[in-house]
């Protein structure tokens, strides 16, 4: 206990060091903005791709959340949501959470010990672009990092009258928030998780970092949406294409259907992956986070199920 207590410890703080070394900008052709949410000014990052269609008009919007000790800019980074959003056609906003964390309901996040009501504050956001910027308010969709993947969660379970599927990419769903979760709709939800990541258990359990909780396990996160969205049936399993042989990770793919509203629950098993986003930047070394699976490009594949999951 103490051995793992201390690698939590020292994962904490090499994350730390990454964010302060990296000090990312918003990428070429995006915008910053900011609002006022219980008396705290937020800021976000935002990308308008040139490739709007104007007669498309309201677009489909993607709000993207960064992981603990990363920032927006960080995430787009990350992600390289951008690039796909220009291709793509649909807005993209990388807000920025309060000391670099979110409150997703566990007391150890430092937004949550600042009382920090971020569901109120993404739920604003979200006007705000519906209202001012174009966005569809039947196709808004959140994609989130390890802090900001549990995040997504409780938006789901708490704004489901706003945001249409979510996509959590290394992180489960947070214990505390499971018998409260009373969704207004069924939720699209499609989860990716490395089995040998070292912050967040694939098999659940205590979170290696400093914000601490615990988190059901991979296959009981699937297992919870798949009961909250009224799926049928057990999951069924299928092997995707080992795409990149020499990345040392492969994929399982487990798929809850019949669900209500069409609301599928999809789980990315990521064999041998890290804390890591599929297809995105390796961040820290592997012998820290573990492997980036490349098998798979997690940003495109969570769009491509957002593009089929409106809001019904």
């Amino acid at each position: 206990m103490v051995i793992v207590r201390t690698l939590q410890i020292t994962l904490a703080g090499l994350l730390l060091l990454a964010a302060g070394c990296r000090k990312a900008k918003p990428a070429a052709g995006d915008l910053t903005g900011s609002l006022l949410s219980g008396g705290v000014e937020r800021t976000y990052v935002y990308r308008l791709p040139t490739s709007l269609d104007p007669a498309q008009k309201p677009w489909p919007m993607v709000l993207a959340l960064h992981g603990r000790l990363g920032t927006g800019a960080q995430q787009e980074q990350l992600t390289h949501f951008s690039t796909l959003a220009d291709k793509e056609g649909f807005i993209v906003v990388y807000p920025d959470g309060v000391e670099k964390s979110w409150a997703d309901g566990r007391p150890g996040s430092p937004a949550q010990e600042k009382g920090i009501d971020d569901v109120a504050f993404l739920s604003a956001l979200i006007d705000e672009f519906v209202n001012n910027q174009g966005a569809d308010k039947t196709r808004v969709f959140v994609a989130g990092m390890s802090n900001g993947a549990m995040m997504s969660y409780r938006l789901a379970c708490d704004l489901s009258d706003k945001v249409a599927a979510i996509g959590p990419v290394a992180g489960l769903m947070y214990t505390g928030i499971v018998d409260t979760c009373k969704p207004k709709r069924p939720v699209p939800v499609m989860i990716f998780a490395g089995t040998e990541d070292p912050l967040m258990p694939y098999e659940g359990g205590p979170v290696g970092s400093d914000t601490g909780g615990e988190v059901l396990s991979a296959v009981k996160t699937l297992e919870t949406w798949a009961k909250l969205n009224g799926c049928q049936g057990e999951p069924t399993q299928s092997t995707p294409t080992d795409a990149d042989p020499n990345d040392g990770t492969t994929l399982t793919l487990s798929t809850a259907s019949g669900c209500s509203a069409g609301a599928e629950v999809k789980l990315f098993t990521v064999n041998e992956g890290g804390h890591t986003w599929p297809g995105g930047n390796q961040y820290l070394p592997e012998g820290f986070i573990g492997k980036t699976s490349r098998d798979v490009d997690a940003s495109q594949t969570l769009w491509e199920f957002f593009k089929a999951h409106p809001m019904q």
